[in-house]
């Protein structure tokens, strides 16, 4: 009788350790993830700012990069690429950018550029800077999407990597045509809506102002809440007496 209940009280004791979890040895810590992430940077376009610069910067981990391949692709129906600049910090061995990787004029658009460095890159780099202007016309946003076909060290082995896209926006001015009950020479009704404050517009002269009646419009090119006018004094104080 005895020894049937060691033996059951061995296959108790048998039962509860294997129910037990074992428990990570404080000898050995998880592996940290180091993960590389290449940002875009955004921007707004107007016709007073027709052309902008945006970066693609990466952040790249412990693990040096040897070698990318990366595509960037927009709306050329809102924006066109005009320049590409290629490491502009000068830290890799070699690089080419093909901007005209994909350039048929239908959505989207691509370029394609490619890096090494034979020694491996660690920390914040720009990879590129890329300048884009307003294609004629054009209102909305443009994403700027980035596609890594390739990333990886100088030995050749992949580098984890995440993304965030940019974007950039145009925004054209409500008021695009304007007109006047009379206008100075070089003072036309054309400079209230060409967004710049060192142009302006001027009615004729009169010599006395309350026998003058003199006025200005702009016409919206759609419907919209107006909350606040704005009115700039001229530039040209010496003329307005």
């Amino acid at each position: 009788m005895a020894s049937l209940k060691n033996f059951v009280r061995a296959v108790l004791i048998g039962l509860i350790l294997l129910a037990v979890p074992s428990q990570p040895s404080s000898a050995e810590p998880l592996a940290e993830i180091n993960i590389a992430v290449i940002r875009v940077s955004s921007a707004t376009l107007t016709p007073s700012q027709p052309s902008t610069t945006i970066e693609i910067v990466a952040d790249l981990p412990d693990s040096a990069l040897g070698a990318a391949s990366i595509e960037i692709a927009y709306d050329p129906t809102i924006v066109s690429l005009t320049a590409c600049a290629l490491d502009p910090e000068d830290l890799f061995d070699s690089g080419q950018c093909n901007a005209a990787f994909d350039s048929d004029g239908v959505n989207p658009d691509r370029l394609r550029f490619n890096l090494i460095s034979l020694s491996g890159i660690s920390g914040e780099a720009t990879l590129s800077r890329l300048t884009f202007g307003i294609v004629e016309n054009a209102m909305g946003s443009s994403d700027i999407s980035i596609a890594i076909l390739a990333f990886a060290t100088p030995a050749g082995a992949t580098l984890p990597v995440a993304s965030s896209d940019g974007r950039i926006s145009v925004h054209q001015p409500l008021a695009t045509e304007s007109t006047s009950s009379s206008a100075l020479p070089d003072w036309s009704p054309n400079h209230l809506v060409d967004g710049d404050l060192a142009s302006q517009w001027s009615s004729n002269g009169h010599a006395e102002h309350l026998a003058s009646s003199e006025w200005a419009a702009v016409l919206l090119t759609e419907r919209a809440n107006i909350q606040q006018i704005r009115l700039y004094p001229r530039y040209n104080t010496a003329q307005q007496a």
